[in-house]
């Protein structure tokens, strides 16, 4: 209450230890229809919380965050390792070479976030996972399970996706086609994903799986396509001009309107 100071001791008993990574949270609860509020404590786990401003700049180990807010906060050389953020909203943060390990964001929504220079690594969980606007720079996603997910960032560069599974994905671009964006697929998944008005020119897609894939509008120019395979793949009005490497198999593709059609 305001004007009001509380002090909060904490015990632990003989067999309870207290890590240096461990974070303890604090919650306020109203009771119903009275004036009596609780003090919740709960070491790592602020499920449902609000965070506003906040910054994060450690080690964050083992933490619960599933359905919590994170607004207009920033990670700065943050770490996250094996944390749960499932239906999570992050909105109008800036990430800023941080690190993202083995950690959980099922179903979480990213919007207008600036996020540069970081990393998600380690098997993190994108499924069902939707980003819409702010930006994408400099940043890897690296064996993650990315199935589902739409991913409509407003700008996308010198952004690297290895070895993910990106089955059904949604990365459709609405607007005019991007500019320089240098997104790589190195050996990813991405059969049945919509990839659609997306400048891929230069980029490395290398060992990747693009069965069933919609690039129609996509910009392939000078890409390195070697041991890919591009089956029922749909290139129609693609730019497939100047592309480098040899397919492992391009079979049944659709190259309507494509401007230099790929020939085995």
């Amino acid at each position: 209450e305001a004007g009001l100071t509380y002090s909060v001791n904490i015990f632990l008993n003989e067999n309870e230890s207290v890590n240096t990574n461990d974070k303890i949270y604090a919650n306020w609860n109203e009771g119903m229809g009275n004036t009596l509020k609780t003090l919740e404590i709960n070491f790592n786990n602020c499920e449902n919380c609000t965070f506003i401003n906040t910054s994060f700049y450690q080690t964050y180990s083992n933490i619960n965050y599933n359905g919590s807010t994170f607004d207009k906060c920033y990670f700065g050389n943050a770490v996250m390792q094996n944390c749960s953020f499932q239906n999570a909203l992050f909105q109008n943060n800036e990430m800023a070479t941080s690190q993202f390990q083995t950690s959980d964001f099922t179903n979480a929504d990213f919007y207008n976030n600036t996020v540069y220079d970081c990393v998600f690594y380690d098997t993190c969980i994108f499924i069902s996972t939707t980003v819409s606007g702010g930006s994408f720079g400099a940043s890897g996603f690296i064996n993650n399970s990315m199935q589902g997910m739409s991913f409509k960032p407003s700008s996308v560069y010198a952004t690297n996706f290895g070895g993910c599974n990106l089955q059904s994905a949604n990365l459709v671009n609405y607007s005019s086609i991007m500019q320089d964006s240098a997104v790589s697929f190195i050996g990813c998944d991405l059969s049945y994903a919509q990839v659609v008005k997306y400048n891929l020119s230069h980029s490395n897609l290398s060992g990747s799986n693009f069965t069933f894939t919609n690039f129609m509008f996509s910009n392939l120019s000078y890409a390195n396509i070697g041991a890919s395979t591009f089956y029922n793949t749909n290139l129609n009005n693609a730019n497939m001009c100047n592309v480098t490497g040899s397919p492992f198999v391009f079979k049944f593709v659709s190259q309507i309107g494509t401007q230099c059609p790929y020939k085995n």
